[in-house]
């Protein structure tokens, strides 16, 4: 009973944050007066709540964090929450988008990416990077 109790508070909390991340990034950047913009908050939430995601909400996150409209981002610290979401999800066995045809596709994505990758977001990029060869490596 507790189990499902958390799972649904789980899902309840990852459904939150998604919505506010994605409000968040539909809306220009304004000064929020020395706080980091929701989009930041939203992001380092999702990193947390990886290790309890299940599997749908896992892959829907992989897909999401996939999109230009991340990893591409003009704000280097998004860039860089969506390459650690990214590496968090592949190294615990998440990432199920990287299955067959996907582990292609998605390597050809970090190859496109790459020279619009901002400095900050370049080291995080390679540990994504990284997992993604250790994980294919024992496959």
């Amino acid at each position: 009973m507790l189990t499902s109790s958390i799972a649904q508070e789980i899902a309840a909390t990852y459904e939150k944050v998604t919505s506010h991340l994605a409000s968040a990034l539909s809306q220009p950047s304004s000064s929020t007066g020395g706080l980091p913009p929701v989009s930041h908050t939203m992001l380092d939430l999702l990193i947390i709540l990886i290790p309890h995601l299940p599997a749908s909400p896992a892959k829907a996150l992989f897909n999401a964090a996939s999109t230009g409209n991340l990893i591409e981002n003009s704000d280097a610290a998004i860039q860089k929450k969506s390459y650690r979401i990214l590496t968090r999800l592949i190294e615990l066995d998440k990432a199920s988008a990287l299955q067959g045809e996907g582990f292609d596709q998605f390597v050809q994505k970090l190859v496109d990416v790459s020279a619009s990758i901002g400095p900050g977001a370049q080291r995080v990029s390679v540990l994504a990077v990284a997992s993604v060869s250790r994980k294919s490596s024992l496959t």
